[in-house]
């Protein structure tokens, strides 16, 4: 497998796809991911990467303009600052960056946090 402590190198190629402003953003966001989350699995699903600890918790797409993030049971999350839209599907939730100032190290991080104990079943916590 095309697997170095948790990484795909698919993810590697997919990143070094994008504009230079976007791998920035990419970049920045899967670091945080990994610092965050121990023991994650990275792969490439639906042309994107895809984050999996027992279930799907999470992936990141981009177009030309600005990097997705998205939460699977992201309607879940605690989020004051109505900082996530809410798309079509009940249950995700995303998050739009078009440049690193967008990027909240903290809040991302926290709503990994949680991403990872509703996976882990924990949800309760955060209705």
């Amino acid at each position: 497998m095309n697997k170095r402590n948790g990484r795909d190198k698919n993810v590697d190629s997919w990143i070094s796809e994008h504009d230079p402003h976007i791998r920035e953003i990419c970049s920045a966001i899967r670091e945080i991911i990994f610092h965050a989350v121990k023991m994650v699995n990275e792969r490439i699903k639906w042309s994107n990467p895809v984050y999996v600890k027992k279930s799907e918790i999470m992936y990141m797409s981009a177009t030309g303009t600005y990097v997705e993030v998205g939460f699977f049971n992201g309607k879940m999350l605690t989020d004051t600052r109505k900082l996530v839209e809410k798309p079509g599907n009940k249950r995700l939730r995303i998050l739009k960056l078009r440049s690193l100032k967008d990027l909240d190290d903290c809040q991302l991080i926290s709503w990994i946090n949680q991403a990872v104990l509703i996976d882990k079943g924990l949800q309760n916590d955060f209705v």
